[in-house]
């Protein structure tokens, strides 16, 4: 009988992450910042997370950049990795197909202070999202003045147990796993090499 209280604690997990998951991202341009707003159990649970960009003192700058040994031609021997970048954008494709779009509000005035390079702006984004459903759209160009004042909020649902599925799958892929391999070699080697230079 002990294999009941594990079995029913699984049951639990599994019924939980399958419940929505609704998130709502604001972006305001005045004072730029974000917000996001997450809403689990049907509104039993709410928290808020804003972003705050910390700035550092220039001598911590300095010595976090120092810490970073890593080639430029490293990081491009990881991401070589077979089958890396298709393993990646699959994963995209897969969380973007699993966030279902509740409403998209958009409040923008925007321009380039060149009349051409606006018009050309505003002929490729109001289409996509003019015709994006339960969107309430308010796009203004300005051929005039270079400005970018506005509001976005988007609201999304998506279930948890979807996104952890395939976060799970995508990590432990043996692209990823040979990704990580090597990065983990090319930080031991430059750990090395100060102490071989001695």
């Amino acid at each position: 009988m002990w294999w009941i209280i594990p079995v029913a604690i699984l049951g639990f997990l599994v019924v939980l992450l399958a419940v929505p998951l609704g998130l709502v991202v604001r972006f305001a341009t005045e004072k730029p910042h974000i917000r996001f707003s997450f809403r689990w159990l049907f509104g039993l649970a709410k928290w808020e997370v804003v972003p705050k960009k910390a700035i550092r003192p220039k001598a911590e700058r300095v010595k976090r950049r120092a810490k970073r040994g890593l080639r430029f031609v490293e990081v491009i021997g990881i991401m070589e990795t077979p089958g890396l970048v298709r393993r990646f954008f699959k994963f995209l494709r897969k969380v973007f197909h699993h966030l279902r779009a509740k409403r998209l509000g958009v409040d923008l005035r925007f321009g380039l202070g060149d009349p051409a390079a606006t018009g050309i702006i505003f002929g490729l984004l109001a289409p996509p999202l003019l015709c994006w459903p339960s969107a309430d759209i308010r796009l203004i160009p300005d051929y005039e003045e270079t400005v970018f004042k506005g509001e976005l909020v988007a609201r999304v649902r998506v279930i948890p147990g979807q996104l952890l599925l395939d976060t799970l799958n995508f990590v432990f892929s043996l692209p990823v796993l040979r990704a990580t391999g090597r990065l983990i070699k090319a930080k031991w080697r430059t750990k090395r090499e100060p102490q071989k230079s001695r």
